[in-house]
């Protein structure tokens, strides 16, 4: 009877449970390649967003170096502006104290003329 049952039993493991966990193993690596393809698409698709954004990230730097450059550029502009203005200004202030000194000597002149005038009156006199 034990032949009998060890019999059954090598029986019951080649026909039916041998071909089960075939089966199961068969599923089981069609699953775990099913999962391995599915996570390198999505590493695929996390590489290529990163290539996107390093690709976008040079493009930012080469941009914001120009900025920079016009940028300093438009403040050596702004600087020569001003001292121009300045310049400008010390040309306005310069021209009114010409203008000024030009009336001081008018009426300067005018003294002297009363002055040379008044001197004449009392020498006369």
């Amino acid at each position: 009877m034990a032949d009998e049952i060890m019999e059954a039993f090598a029986r019951y493991h080649r026909d039916i449970l041998t071909p089960e966990l075939q089966e199961m193993r068969q599923d089981l690596r069609e699953e775990i390649g099913l999962l391995r393809r599915e996570v390198n698409a999505g590493f695929d698709r996390v590489y290529t967003r990163l290539e996107r954004v390093e690709t976008e990230s040079v493009a930012i730097k080469a941009g914001l170096q120009r900025v920079e450059l016009r940028l300093d550029r438009l403040e050596e502009r702004v600087a020569r502006i001003e001292a121009i203005v300045e310049n400008g200004d010390r040309t306005r202030q310069l021209e009114a104290l010409e203008a000024e000194l030009g009336q001081v000597k008018d009426r300067v002149s005018a003294l002297e003329d009363t002055i040379t005038r008044l001197r004449r009156e009392v020498g006369h006199q």
